[in-house]
């Protein structure tokens, strides 16, 4: 039995229409020598307590970048970061809840960008190597490996590299 019931929603031509809209930072970082992912546990239906990508969902009064910024400050305390939009998710069938897209965001920063407590109490906010994930909630895998896709497509491109991926490295590097 699922944990939560399914909504649904029309609109005002009588087509079915979204529930919502969410937005999920996909945050990597160079921890040791291993590419890592940020994830953060829910607290919340569906899937609590599973580990998953710190999003949620778009505030009337704001975009969708602005929520992924604040869902990631809120979710692990990680905040200010550089987001680029990765993809929109529209599966209708990617959230038990209902049809609820998700706008997902590719951003990188320094490790210690993560408190140590790991944000808020409870989520267990953390890096994560992307070789060794955790079973992660809703479609929450799809948008990781989308994520790492664009990720070496960028890092093969020098001015982008220069200009992000290079902020991530200390002054002296081997």
């Amino acid at each position: 039995m699922p944990d939560v019931e399914p909504i649904t929603a029309r609109n005002s031509a009588g087509y079915e229409a979204p529930i919502g809209l969410t937005a999920d930072p996909v945050v990597f970082t160079l921890s040791g020598d291993r590419l890592s992912v940020l994830l953060a546990r829910r607290l919340e239906a569906p899937q609590r307590g599973s580990f998953a990508l710190p999003g949620g969902f778009v505030g009337a009064e704001e975009t969708p970048a602005q929520t992924a910024e604040r869902k990631l400050r809120e979710k692990t305390g990680v905040g200010s970061v550089h987001l680029e939009q990765l993809r929109t998710y529209a599966e209708p069938g990617r959230d038990p809840r209902g049809w609820l897209p998700s706008v997902a965001y590719l951003a990188l920063v320094r490790p210690e960008a993560l408190p140590e407590q790991g944000g808020p109490a409870g989520r267990e906010a953390g890096w994560f190597p992307v070789d060794d994930l955790p079973d992660l909630a809703l479609d929450h895998e799809t948008i990781v490996d989308d994520g790492l896709w664009r990720l070496r497509a960028r890092v093969a491109e020098k001015t982008w590299f220069l200009r992000v991926a290079g902020a991530l490295l200390p002054e002296q590097f081997t």
